[in-house]
């Protein structure tokens, strides 16, 4: 009974992060049609433009921290160490990757410049843009590590629905408001990562529930009665 209670909880996690994740891609799909009736050829361009810098960069390389958080949080859980250093460490090596993004962001603006100032408004204005997606995607994998680290994976679903929900419905508002500004149908990408990890910072960093089962720990340990 056990081992079948383990396996649907832990099919209920995968069904809670795969549907999340189908989520987001279908509220970025929902943001582009919607953006390509109201902003003008130029303007969507300038658009996926941003979204495939975002999600190839932006989403590639936080990716890692996400995995290595992961990991060491997981690792120091198994153990029964205080992951509080491990947090900080992670911390510290986001911003240090968030840094190194920003400053090629900035060095490559003699190529970015063309392709999103004039739409944008002005190259500052697009560097900045660029620069706030990445934070959003730094500070949402950062948080996102804890979570799959502790099998919190109730909280890291979260984060993408309601980064799936805010963008569908910022969307949806916009295009019925009629909004032409390519500015704005950009913060609406850029935003709701960011607005998730927000949200969900203080719960992240409450302890496990009480009881929170460890299948690492327990089978662990059964070795150990074993030996």
């Amino acid at each position: 009974m056990t081992d079948r209670a383990d396996l649907l909880r832990r099919g209920g996690s995968a069904a809670q992060v795969a549907g999340s994740q189908i989520a987001v891609a279908g509220a970025n799909y929902l943001l582009l049609a919607l953006a390509a009736r109201h902003v003008g050829a130029a303007g969507f361009a300038v658009l996926t433009s941003y979204y495939l810098l975002i999600n190839t960069v932006g989403r590639g390389v936080f990716t890692a921290v996400e995995l290595e958080t992961t990991r060491a949080v997981a690792h120091a859980r198994a153990t029964g160490v205080d992951d509080t250093a491990v947090r900080r460490a992670t911390a510290r090596q986001t911003a240090l990757l968030l840094a190194a993004v920003s400053a090629l962001i900035v060095i490559a603006a003699p190529l970015t410049g063309p392709v999103f100032g004039s739409e944008l408004g002005s190259l500052p204005t697009a560097l900045g843009l660029l620069v706030l997606g990445a934070t959003a995607m730094a500070v949402s994998y950062r948080l996102r590590g804890p979570l799959a680290g502790h099998r919190r994976y109730g909280l890291y679903a979260a984060t993408f629905w309601i980064e799936a929900g805010t963008g569908a419905v910022a969307a949806v508002l916009l295009a019925l408001i009629g909004v032409t500004s390519t500015t704005v149908w950009v913060l609406v990408l850029a935003l709701p990562p960011l607005l998730a990890a927000v949200l969900l910072t203080r719960p992240a960093t409450r302890p496990d529930p009480a009881g929170a089962p460890d299948p690492d720990a327990e089978s662990t340990t059964s070795m150990r009665s074993v030996t």
